[in-house]
Parts: structure tokens; C-alpha cells; sequence
């Protein structure tokens, strides 16, 4: 599942906001409501990278962005079925087919790949410049810029 977190195969998702919603956005935590009808796209993998959620005890970036198979709260990775826990227990809004069989196909990958005697250490990933990412910081100027109610929102 820590392969999935790091590099899920379905790296984003998208939907119809309905009714309107409220977003808190950027380091000012900046409230903008999203009129129904618009499209909203969450970022899976920014989502499985989150040091809220990921960061262990301390909420730290780095460790949100290294490889560590014995994490111990892969159930609450995100993907395009919604989160692990959920769709483990079949509450997701779909099922996917392949999902047990390729968690048993990447097991027996690793088993063979990496010796039962051998330590897996976390592999760090360079962290994503903060110019890469969206900020929205009035829903009046967002309307002026694209002319269009669709949103890109990192969670």
C-alpha cells in the first residue's frame, strides 16, 4: 500500500461540486465559496503526501515523502475510490476489481524481489517547491482570471 501512497496509479480525480461549497485555502487558511456545478479536482498524490496525516508524530514533510513500508496508517491513503479504510470495508462509491489482486500481485513482487532478511530504509523524495503550488486567494479574482467555474484544489 506505501507504493500506492507514493505513486498511486490514478494520480488525480475529479467532480461536480454540489450544492456550493466553502474551501479554506493557503497559509491564511483564505475561505472561498465554490458555486454548485463547478468541477473540482483533488490531487491524489499531494493528498498521500500530507504531513498532517502522513508526517508522523511531529507532521514532518520529509517523512510524508519517504518510502516506508511499515507505516502505520496506510489505511488512510487516498485514491480514486475514496479513502483506504473505506473502500477496504466496501463504503467507497465504487469497487474496484483489481484492487485486492493487485495488492496480492505487488506483495509477491516484493517477496521475491527483496529477501525476508533484508531492512527496507526509507528512501527520501525531494519535497515539491512551494512555487509549484495553487493558491486562490479571492473567488472574485479566480472568476476574472479563467472565466470559467472549474477549480484546482490541493488537499
Amino acid at each position: 500500500k506505501e507504493s500506492a501512497r507514493v505513486s498511486p496509479p490514478v494520480t488525480s480525480v475529479t467532480h461536480v461540486i454540489d450544492p456550493a461549497k466553502k474551501f479554506a485555502l493557503g497559509a491564511h487558511r483564505k475561505e472561498i465559496l465554490v458555486p454548485a456545478g463547478a468541477t473540482q479536482q483533488t490531487i491524489i498524490t499531494t493528498a498521500n503526501r500530507d504531513p498532517t496525516v502522513f508526517g508522523g508524530t511531529w507532521r514532518s514533510k520529509t517523512y510524508a515523502n519517504a518510502f516506508d513500508p511499515d507505516r502505520g496508517n496506510l489505511d488512510q491513503i487516498l485514491s480514486w475510490n475514496g479513502i483506504e479504510a473505506n473502500v477496504m470495508e466496501r463504503k467507497g462509491p465504487r469497487w474496484c476489481l483489481g484492487h485486492d489482486l493487485s495488492l496480492d500481485i505487488s506483495q509477491k513482487i516484493i517477496d521475491v524481489m527483496l529477501p525476508s532478511s533484508a531492512s527496507v530504509p526509507p528512501k527520501f523524495i525531494e519535497e515539491e517547491p512551494e512555487s509549484s503550488r495553487v493558491e486562490i486567494v479571492d473567488s472574485h479574482e479566480f472568476d476574472q482570471l479563467t472565466g470559467a467555474a472549474s477549480l484546482v484544489l490541493f488537499v
